[in-house]
C-alpha cells in the first residue's frame, strides 16, 4: 500500500513550481470602463483565472509590477489588498505543493477569501486598515483600526451587515460614544471614518447607494482651542538659551525648523533623509498625502540641519531601529510634545506649544503680514481655501476693536 501511495504521489508531482501572477484583464471592457484584476495560477500545464472582485481602468494599471500605478484612485489601499491575496494564493499553493505534490486549482480558487465575505461593516473596515498597514501608511491604518474597534464594542463582536445599518442605527452608534463620555471631536472622528468606509464600500459595489446612511446626517465637530502663536513668541523662543544638546532645546528647533519649513509636519521632519536636500531645497513628498513639496532651505533652517549633523541616512537623529521605524516616531513624537511644552513656559507663550502649533503659527502669522490665503494654501499643501480657513487664527478682539474705531470715527 505505501509502496502504491509512492506511486501515486510520484506520478502527480509536478516538474515545475506553480505560478501565481496578479494581471488585468484588459479584454474585458466592464459599464464603468474598467477591467477586472484576476490572479492568474500557472500549475500542471494548466492556467486558471480567478476573479478577485476588484477592477480599475487599463490606464491605472503597471502592467510591468503588475499592480495599479499612482494614478488609480485609492491606489495605497488597493494594492494592500491584492498584496495580501496575491500572498495568501502563494503560500496555498505551496502548501498543496509540499502536502500533495498536486495543486488543485478549483481548490486554490475556494481558499482565497471571496468578496462576498467583506459583506460587513467591520470586516471591510479591518480590510482597509491592513491594507494601509501593508502599504506603510501605518496612521492611516490605526484610524480605522480604532475606529473598526470601537464598533465591536457597540455590536457585542458582531458583525455589522451593510444591508442591516440604518439611519437609526447610525443614531444609536452616535448616542453609543456619548455615552462612553467622548469628547465632541473625538465622536466626529469615528463618524468620518465609518462614512469613509461606507464611501468606499459604495465605490466597490458592496453597499447599494441607496443604503447611504449619512445622507441625512451632519458630523458635529467643536471648535478646538486656537493653535497659532504670534511672531513675538516665535522671536521669543529663538532667543531661548537652553542646555545645548539637551532634549529641550532639540524640541525647540525640530519646532522652529517646521516653522522655516512652512509648517513641515513632525513625521516628515522625522523621515525627512538627506538625499531630500539637493542644491538648497529640501524636497519631500508628504506621507499624509503622498503630496510633493519643494522649499528653499533659509538660513535658519539649514543652521538647524547642520547642528544635528550624524551619520545615519537621516537629518536629524530620531530612527535608529530598522523595521521599527513608526515606533521610533511614535515614542519620540510624545518625547518632543511633553518637552515643547517646557519651551512654551519659558517663552512664556499664551498658548501650549505642540508640534503642530508651529504649522498653524506659520499660516496665521503670514496672513497677518498681508499674503493672501490662497498662496498660504498652496504653501501648507491644502486642496482647498476652506481647509486653510480652519488653520486661521482669527483676529483678536483689541485688532477688530481698533480697526472698528477706525472705520466708525466721526
Amino acid at each position: 500500500m505505501q509502496e502504491m501511495l509512492h506511486i501515486c504521489c510520484t506520478f502527480f508531482k509536478t516538474d515545475e513550481m506553480a505560478t501565481v501572477k496578479l494581471a488585468l484583464r484588459k479584454e474585458v471592457i466592464l459599464k464603468d470602463e474598467k477591467s477586472p484584476i484576476v490572479l492568474v495560477v500557472i500549475a500542471n500545464r494548466r492556467k486558471k483565472m480567478i476573479h478577485l472582485g476588484h477592477s480599475v481602468h487599463p490606464d491605472h494599471w503597471d502592467e510591468e509590477k503588475g499592480m495599479p500605478n499612482n494614478k488609480c484612485p485609492n491606489s495605497a489601499h488597493l494594492k494592500g489588498l491584492l498584496l495580501k491575496k496575491l500572498a495568501d494564493a502563494n503560500k496555498e499553493a505551496i502548501r498543496m505543493e509540499e502536502e500533495v505534490g498536486l495543486i488543485d486549482l478549483n481548490e486554490l480558487k475556494r481558499c482565497i477569501k471571496p468578496r462576498e465575505s467583506l459583506s460587513g461593516i467591520i470586516a471591510y473596515g479591518e480590510s482597509i486598515a491592513k491594507g494601509y498597514s501593508s502599504a506603510g501608511k501605518i496612521g492611516n491604518s490605526k484610524a480605522y483600526s480604532s475606529t473598526v474597534s470601537m464598533l465591536k464594542k457597540f455590536s457585542g463582536k458582531r458583525e455589522i451587515r451593510f444591508s442591516e445599518f440604518s439611519y437609526k442605527r447610525l443614531l444609536e452608534f452616535e448616542q453609543f460614544l456619548v455615552k462612553r463620555k467622548l469628547q465632541p471631536n473625538t465622536i466626529s472622528f469615528y463618524m468620518r471614518t465609518l462614512r469613509a468606509i461606507l464611501n468606499r464600500a459604495i465605490k466597490e459595489k458592496l453597499c447599494p447607494a441607496s443604503n447611504y446612511v449619512f445622507k441625512d446626517y451632519r458630523i458635529r465637530h467643536q471648535t478646538t482651542r486656537k493653535r497659532a502663536i504670534s511672531k513675538v513668541d516665535i522671536d521669543r523662543i529663538q532667543g531661548l538659551e537652553l542646555e545645548p544638546g539637551s532634549p529641550v532645546e532639540f524640541a525647540r528647533d525640530l519646532f522652529l525648523f517646521s516653522f522655516y519649513t512652512r509648517g513641515m509636519s513632525l513625521i516628515d521632519i522625522v523621515y525627512l533623509q538627506k538625499t531630500d536636500i539637493k542644491k538648497g531645497r529640501v524636497e519631500y513628498s508628504r506621507r499624509k498625502t503622498g503630496q510633493k513639496f519643494s522649499i528653499k532651505l533659509t538660513d535658519a533652517a539649514q543652521t538647524v540641519i547642520d547642528r544635528y549633523r550624524n551619520d545615519s541616512p537621516f537629518v536629524f537623529p530620531v530612527i535608529k531601529r530598522k523595521g521599527k521605524e513608526y515606533l521610533d516616531y511614535v515614542s519620540f513624537k510624545r518625547l518632543v510634545n511633553k518637552k515643547l511644552k517646557d519651551v512654551g513656559n519659558l517663552a512664556e507663550t499664551a498658548i501650549p506649544l505642540t508640534t503642530y502649533v508651529a504649522r498653524h503659527s506659520w499660516a496665521t502669522i503670514a496672513k497677518r503680514q498681508g499674503i493672501p490665503t490662497s498662496i498660504i494654501s498652496e504653501g501648507l499643501g491644502h486642496e482647498t481655501e476652506h481647509t486653510t480657513q480652519i488653520y486661521l487664527d482669527s483676529f483678536e478682539n483689541d485688532v477688530l476693536d481698533r480697526a472698528n474705531e477706525l472705520i466708525t470715527r466721526i
